[in-house]
């Protein structure tokens, strides 16, 4: 198990180098992209044939929420998916 500080130690150092190698337009792109995959993960419980919970519905809402709610683009924080 990683611990905290060695989390945040990693989560610094990434931050770094994405400020120094990266665009703001790409890192948008990029946190798009992730942001579309995590809801195509999810789809499967949009389907008419399933009732989707409140939490699945308040995740997949964040999701698309992500772009304009991103305080740090260099270092989004994803909303945590509820238990299925």
């Amino acid at each position: 198990m990683i611990s905290h500080a060695d989390h945040k130690a990693y989560l610094e150092r990434t931050e770094a180098y994405c400020k120094e190698n990266c665009t703001e337009a790409a890192m948008m792109e990029r946190l798009r992209s992730a942001r579309n995959i995590l809801l195509k993960e999810t789809d499967i419980y949009a389907l008419g044939d399933r009732t989707m919970s409140a939490e699945m519905k308040t995740y997949r809402q964040a999701l698309r929420d992500l772009p304009a709610t991103v305080s740090n683009i260099y270092c989004p924080v994803f909303p945590t998916p509820p238990v299925e």
